[in-house]
């Protein structure tokens, strides 16, 4: 395609786009990829379903597409939703096999906040370590989101598709209810992150 489009002869350029063999070469090679993830997929759930036997799977109900540094926003957003999409249906279908109940719960501040005692900031997470900037509590980042996930199954809140200035303002709400029982001085919020802009290119 970069050929075509650098070659002024417009006949010639037809006959690039037309006879192209390049294109065929890729879609063979996009095949096997997906075909390479399919399998990856369905390996780690029948693995995961096998050898933990869930009752339940707590699934993170995201509000926004994943971030993919260096790939075009309409390439991400595309990948992104095939994935999602892909994990979602072999999911449904091997819970189902196997007699799983799948649930959803919003996923919004779930790495950020202290399961004890409720406060939300983004620097309580440091890459794989999480430590509470109000009560010190540490533990892994990762145990921590599932554990708040785990808290939110039971809380009729966390409704899927609550949003996330919904759920910041009744995760503040606990958190300061907290600190009252507890006699302490709550920290204060942490600003909304403000969204990045970018540029176009």
């Amino acid at each position: 395609y970069a050929l075509a489009k650098n070659t002024k002869n417009a006949v010639k350029r037809r006959h690039i786009l037309k006879f192209n063999l390049g294109s065929k070469k890729w879609e063979k090679r996009r095949h096997v990829f997906r075909e390479k993830i399919e399998s990856e997929i369905n390996q780690a759930l029948n693995q995961m379903l096998r050898d933990k036997k869930p009752d339940v799977f707590i699934v993170e109900s995201f509000g926004e597409v994943f971030r993919m540094e260096g790939i075009s926003k309409k390439m991400r957003n595309r990948l992104s939703r095939w994935v999602r999409g892909l994990i979602d249906e072999r999911l449904l279908f091997k819970a189902a096999v196997c007699g799983v109940r799948i649930a959803k719960v919003p996923a919004a501040y779930s790495s950020q906040c202290c399961p004890v005692c409720g406060y939300v900031h983004p620097k309580n997470r440091n890459g794989d370590q999480f430590c509470c900037q109000h009560c010190e509590h540490k533990n892994n980042a990762d145990r921590v989101g599932a554990l708040n996930l785990i808290a939110r199954l039971g809380d009729p809140f966390f409704a899927p598709g609550q949003g996330k200035d919904v759920i910041r303002k009744h995760l503040r709400q606990k958190y300061e209810e907290y600190c009252r029982l507890k006699g302490e001085q709550p920290k204060e919020e942490a600003p909304p992150r403000k969204p990045v802009k970018r540029s176009k290119s």
